[in-house]
């Protein structure tokens, strides 16, 4: 059914998969980003607009799925991350006009 799709293991988890590349839910939290573009997306990771657009398909037939992961990505804080990678930085990026 979904062709360019591969199921891999982390963690002790399944997690759907572009080929040979990226989780989907990755794939996702970025195209979110670029308002589900399909073409900035595949851009912005080095993947074909096929790629993309396959993970596209995986998401919108399993979102109960990827929607949970990204959430939980999206919710660690610095201060887990320095937990784990004592010699973190954390620094800001100023965009122009900002």
């Amino acid at each position: 059914m979904f062709d360019s799709i591969e199921f891999r293991e982390f963690n002790g988890e399944r997690h759907a998969c572009v080929k040979g590349r990226l989780q989907v839910w990755q794939v996702i939290e970025v195209a979110e980003g670029y308002g589900m573009d399909v073409a900035r997306t595949a851009e912005h990771l080095g993947l074909s607009l096929d790629q993309v657009q396959a993970a596209f398909h995986y998401y919108e037939a399993n979102p109960e799925e990827i929607d949970p992961v990204i959430a939980d990505n999206q919710s660690i804080t610095f201060e887990q991350i320095k937990r784990l990678l004592p010699n973190a930085r954390l620094f800001e990026v100023r965009l122009s006009g900002d």
